[in-house]
């Protein structure tokens, strides 16, 4: 019992010296997200200019939680096109969520890899436009979205990454107008580590 409670004690002690740089990202990502949805009235749309935001949260190297949100305006109208906002969770797969540092005797070692592949999903609410009436007036059906998504950081510092995603969703339909929706994304964009 003395043994055990010797190790526990020195694992504890010892784990700040593994800490993360950062716990928090921010992402910023542009590109495509097309939509096709049936039901009370059919009809797609594809945003090659969407804007999605992200805040990431590290739990621990290989596991994040995020929030996210989409906004997918058509360039020539102005029409918000299909909106999203919504949480999940991340997995990192064959590398760690971030930089690592380790002090210890006057030493100092810092590991950041170059790649991160992820994996994830999440869910929240959408709405999405499924007709125009004039350029400012148009019906909306609101979703409750779930989705997939992966994806690949390429770091050019310790707190600036590049990266890329491909996502899928499923939105069923919650709304009077009631339609289901499938939306795919394929987005390049930024991260910096806080």
């Amino acid at each position: 019992m003395k043994k055990l409670i010797f190790f526990s004690l020195i694992l504890f002690l010892s784990y700040p010296a593994f800490a993360r740089r950062a716990i928090v990202q921010a992402h910023g990502r542009i590109g495509l997200v097309s939509g096709n949805f049936t039901g009370e009235i059919t009809g797609g749309f594809t945003v090659p200019t969407s804007l999605e935001g992200e805040g990431e949260f590290i739990l621990n190297p290989k596991m994040s939680f995020f929030g996210r949100m989409t906004l997918s305006v058509e360039p020539g109208s102005g029409q918000v096109k299909y909106i999203y906002m919504g949480v999940g969770q991340r997995m990192y797969l064959f590398s760690h969520s971030g930089a690592y540092e380790s002090f210890g005797q006057g030493n100092f070692v810092s590991v950041t890899p170059k790649v991160h592949y992820f994996i994830g999903w999440d869910a929240g609410i959408s709405q999405v436009q499924i007709e125009s009436k004039t350029s400012s007036l148009g019906a909306a059906g609101t979703m409750i979205d779930f989705g997939i998504s992966g994806g690949a950081k390429y770091f050019m510092t310790k707190d600036f990454a590049l990266e890329g995603l491909l996502g899928m969703s499923k939105g069923l339909g919650i709304s009077s107008v009631r339609v289901d929706a499938l939306i795919t994304r394929a987005q390049v964009g930024v991260t910096i580590y806080y």
